[in-house]
């Protein structure tokens, strides 16, 4: 299927195929029965993760939700919890993490470890590729979970947007305590044998939101990443959300920011202090 952005300047053509979006921008469209069509402006394709949604509570009529799915789908049929991984029973065993999620610790080197290891440092996830870093609970350590962040970033020229605030949250094991500050830190570090840690985008971060988890969360997989800061019981707090790489469009001193305690995404002040997750891999 397609959809067209009529607002931009140039067609923006989405086709899903399976768990796989493929998106062309420019001049030179995917056709519709070629998802393999390259252009110079295509973008790698990304996969998907599911909800985690679960189809014995995860579906809904136009009254009542957490039903099963076997009772709506005469009358609400081809619902999110009734498709995907999740739905697939040779996927969703929790062996590896939630329903149709599928995850892999690693230690210090990057190194696979069992489901049951106590102590990793990054998680891999095996449906997106992935990895993840994992927060630490000590505070004087420089993956705190409680440590907060300004966004900043030196590379960005002031006509495409503000650069957004250096050193303006509060956090340990680093000297300025910024989002671009803290991805050097972290390469530098080389955390699990890594050196291309960034800040991932609101649909990265997005990916791995378990949304059969209420509110107020944290709406992750505690098995496999620990330590989430959760202390806003009462969603609208500010300190609940991880930064994207993402400036907002039309306000530059804005970037885009997601909340593990509710799944959901707003635009924050780049000055406001937030938390942050890195990721490596993808694009």
């Amino acid at each position: 299927m397609k959809y067209l952005n009529q607002q931009a300047n140039f067609p923006l053509i989405a086709k899903r195929i399976a768990s796989v979006i493929f998106l062309c921008l420019g001049l030179v469209a995917c056709s519709d029965d070629d998802a393999t069509n390259t252009t110079s402006a295509m973008i790698t394709p990304v996969v998907l993760n599911d909800t985690g949604l679960a189809s014995l509570t995860g579906c809904a009529d136009q009254i009542n939700e957490g039903l099963a799915c076997v009772d709506t789908a005469a009358t609400h049929p081809r619902q999110d919890a009734d498709l995907g991984r999740d739905a697939d029973v040779a996927l969703n065993d929790n062996s590896d993490g939630a329903l149709g999620f599928s995850f892999t610790k690693l230690d210090a080197a990057g190194v696979q470890l069992a489901a049951s290891a106590p102590s990793w440092n990054c998680v891999l996830d095996n449906v997106t590729g992935l990895i993840w870093e994992i927060k630490t609970a000590a505070a004087s350590d420089l993956r705190a979970n409680t440590n907060t962040y300004t966004w900043f970033d030196s590379s960005r020229a002031y006509a495409s947007g503000d650069r957004g605030v250096e050193n303006g949250g509060a956090c340990s094991g680093l000297a300025s305590c910024d989002t671009e500050a803290y991805v050097a830190a972290i390469n530098k570090a080389a955390l699990c044998g890594l050196t291309d840690w960034r800040l991932p985008s609101r649909a990265e971060l997005q990916s791995i939101v378990d949304y059969s988890q209420d509110e107020p969360g944290p709406m992750l997989d505690s098995n496999y990443f620990p330590n989430v800061h959760n202390t806003d019981s009462v969603h609208g707090l500010h300190r609940d959300w991880y930064w994207s790489s993402q400036t907002a469009a039309g306000y530059g001193k804005y970037a885009w920011a997601v909340s593990f305690n509710t799944g959901g995404d707003t635009q924050m002040p780049k000055q406001t202090p937030q938390l942050i997750r890195l990721v490596r891999g993808g694009s």
